[in-house]
């Protein structure tokens, strides 16, 4: 799951689309949490820094979700 499509399921508006299965919103709110423990543990980010996937991250160019 990519970053925008955890913001995307996460946001109030989504809380009962029926798009959105329990297992998504699982993963985005699992994916929230390790994100903030990045920031948590990593206060410093150095912008051209090629950052590892947090864990039940995936990768699309540019993190969009199309």
């Amino acid at each position: 799951m990519t970053i925008d499509k955890a913001i995307k399921i996460l946001t109030i508006h989504n809380d009962h689309n029926p798009d959105i299965t329990d297992t998504q919103r699982q993963e985005a709110h699992q994916l929230g949490i390790e994100a903030l423990k990045r920031v948590r543990d990593n206060p410093i980010v150095v912008e051209h820094y090629m950052r590892a996937l947090l864990p039940g991250e995936s990768w699309k160019k540019h993190y969009k979700e199309d």
